[in-house]
């Protein structure tokens, strides 16, 4: 159906420890376990991402403050693959580990917030 989160958006997440919240504003670590559960209730359950922008900010990923990019450039020479200023992040080509590093941290590289399939964990 359109406008549904697919296994393929959800997957690559799955290892992470991602995070969904309901309609009443409970939260919840997706697992093995409530998977199902949550492809069932779609329409009422979204997954808890940070937008692209804030790659250049600070966010907390279990009890840790870090500004992304900031992380991102001390793996490695990042000059060739990503460009960043304050405004927004572009990568051409990203390598594989660098999209890992994305959905460790929960960064909506799908476009599922401006879908409605996920909310912005900053707004919450």
């Amino acid at each position: 159906m359109e406008n549904e989160l697919t296994i393929n958006e959800l997957a690559p997440y799955l290892p992470y420890g991602i995070s969904y919240i309901d309609k009443s504003g409970y939260i919840e670590k997706l697992s093995l376990t409530t998977l199902l559960y949550f492809f069932h209730n779609q329409n009422e359950l979204k997954l808890l991402l940070y937008h692209l922008s804030y790659l250049t900010k600070e966010i907390e990923v279990n009890g840790e403050r870090f500004v992304p990019i900031n992380e991102i450039h001390t793996l490695c020479d990042c000059d060739n693959d990503m460009k960043a200023s304050k405004q927004e992040v572009e990568w051409i080509d990203a390598p594989y580990w660098m999209c890992q590093y994305f959905f460790k941290h929960h960064f909506d590289v799908f476009g599922l917030i401006e879908k409605g399939l996920a909310i912005d964990k900053t707004t919450i």
